[in-house]
């Protein structure tokens, strides 16, 4: 399973630096100037669409691996807003999201006592995460320890 993970880690690393994920980044950011650039946006969609579907079908594959009997009820409501969260928490790419999911899942554990209160919790990390941090919590300048560094050394001075 840790193999599986690893290439399909590999895999989007990979697309990121490549030019259909120079032209996934450039139709994300803006469509009209990604296609003045030249980039056929609704291949670059529908490319998108087929990798994430690729992804999901492999994910999918391995938690029936891992489960060994699948039903209706283990993708329920809840299981959603989890799996939701883990890409709120990081920002769509590659290794925060996973961060994200670990953090969910031990959030779900330490809080354990506020089971009554679960989906208020979530739903104000979710709002709070989107008023202040629309980039995800994990997002590219909160794991830039330079950036830490130069905040502190302008305070200082």
């Amino acid at each position: 399973m840790y193999g599986f993970l690893a290439l399909v880690i590999v895999f989007l690393a990979r697309l990121r630096h490549s030019r259909m994920g120079r032209a996934f980044e450039a139709v994300k950011l803006d469509e009209t100037a990604a296609e003045a650039m030249g980039v056929n946006v609704t291949r670059a969609k529908l490319m998108a669409f087929s990798t994430g579907a690729f992804v999901a079908g492999v994910g999918g594959a391995l938690y029936a691996h891992h489960a060994v009997f699948i039903q209706y009820d283990n993708f329920d409501f809840k299981r959603g807003v989890d799996i939701a969260m883990y890409m709120v928490l990081g920002d769509g790419r590659v290794l925060r999201p996973l961060l994200g999911a670990f953090i969910i899942t031990y959030l779900s554990t330490a809080l354990q006592f506020l089971a009554d209160w679960r989906w208020e919790v979530w739903g104000c990390i979710v709002i709070l995460v989107m008023i202040f941090r629309p980039q995800g919590i994990l997002g590219r300048d909160t794991l830039n320890v330079r950036r830490w560094f130069r905040a502190r050394q302008a305070t200082e001075a």
